[in-house]
């Protein structure tokens, strides 16, 4: 097994410049490998299980975006949910850009700050209605994780669409055919100004790094970049 080379594994300051919430979660999970993955650009090979998800996720855009006619088998357990959503005109895989100032900006403009990409988005009744699509279980100890990810996304539409009246949002589990919301049933306009403060002070620590230092957790076992793997890190 060749060893997988990295730049360095010496501080170096500190090169990021945008986020999103995959790059949050790794950098949460283990700052040294967010730096081999985000700064460093070395790509982890996919499993099948990714490979998967990632052909039923364009499954369901095609879907949405009128290519296929039929429900898909994959989405078959959810395909009533899902014609629903068609038939509401929702938006698949929908880019969103923010600035430092929570402006709306291009995915590849030189301000980006802050990139989303949603599965699916529909406005019923003056509500926006947001689904983050799942495949595999769904896994209880991972509440938090989808809390705060949907969260995310709903304040990205409450500053998209600033005449709503509401946004809600939730997972679909495609595997399983479960539903899975938010502790918050809807969120406002009101909860905006809290929710910005609350993610600048999270994705802060990602921006000011400058050791990048491992971080041992749960997942080392099943890390490209675990020592076991000829991998730069200490563990694993």
């Amino acid at each position: 097994m060749s060893k997988i080379e990295v730049k360095s594994k010496a501080p170096i300051g500190n090169s990021v410049t945008t986020w999103s919430i995959s790059r949050l979660n790794t950098y949460t999970q283990c700052p040294f490998k967010f730096k081999l993955t985000a700064i460093d650009r070395i790509k982890e090979p996919q499993s099948p299980a990714m490979e998967r998800g990632a052909a039923i996720h364009k499954e369901a855009e095609n879907y949405l975006k009128g290519t296929d006619i039929v429900v898909p088998q994959n989405l078959s357990l959810m395909a009533t949910e899902f014609i629903d959503l068609h038939n509401a005109n929702a938006q698949a895989e929908l880019e969103v850009t923010f600035n430092k100032d929570w402006g709306i900006t291009g995915w590849f403009d030189k301000d980006a700050w802050c990139r989303i990409k949603i599965d699916a988005m529909a406005v019923v009744d003056g509500v926006i209605r947001i689904i983050d699509f799942k495949t595999g279980k769904y896994k209880p100890d991972d509440n938090d994780a989808y809390e705060q990810q949907l969260e995310l996304y709903a304040l990205a539409a409450l500053i998209m669409y600033p005449d709503i009246t509401g946004v809600s949002a939730e997972l679909w589990f495609l595997d399983s055919g479960a539903h899975v919301g938010t502790k918050t049933d809807s969120f406002t306009h009101a909860m905006v100004p809290d929710l910005k403060k609350k993610w600048e002070l999270k994705v802060t620590p990602m921006f000011v790094d400058t050791l990048f230092a491992e971080r041992p957790n749960k997942f080392c076992n099943w890390c490209h970049f675990r020592k076991a793997n000829n991998g730069p890190c200490s563990y694993g």
